[in-house]
């Protein structure tokens, strides 16, 4: 089964909880990928390649918090300011940024270099500042 079909097929499926036992099973992300689409309207452009558990979350699943991006969803607001400290590689701000809208703002802060790179490069590089 290609990697594609297998993401929609995922995605689809009505789980929450055996989450990780599942992802255990799952192929490692690879290196080098499209850009894949994640949850509402959001794309991831760069993640991990191998087997941890945030990258294979998304890859194959679509997001890797659904319960925090469901709590974000009822709280943030169309032209609201957030921050999300410990940013990864952009999973969550991509999810703040889809809540807040264009006259909102997300601020976010990544301590570690490697991360920040990915996470330019998810939300579009624009404002990053090191």
């Amino acid at each position: 089964m290609n990697g594609n079909l297998r993401r929609l097929i995922l995605r689809g499926y009505p789980f929450l909880r055996p989450r990780v036992s599942l992802l255990k099973r799952l192929p490692p992300v690879p290196e080098k990928f499209e850009p894949v689409p994640l949850r509402g309207r959001m794309r991831l452009s760069r993640g991990y390649g191998g087997n941890d558990v945030i990258s294979k979350s998304l890859f194959w699943l679509g997001e890797f918090d659904p319960w925090v991006n469901r709590a974000l969803r009822r709280l943030a607001r169309p032209a609201d300011t957030v921050v999300d400290i410990g940013a990864n590689i952009g999973s969550t701000v991509l999810c703040l940024a889809e809540c807040v809208g264009p006259n909102g703002r997300v601020i976010a802060f990544e301590p570690f270099p490697s991360h920040l790179e990915k996470l330019r490069t998810n939300v579009g590089g624009e404002q990053i500042a090191d």
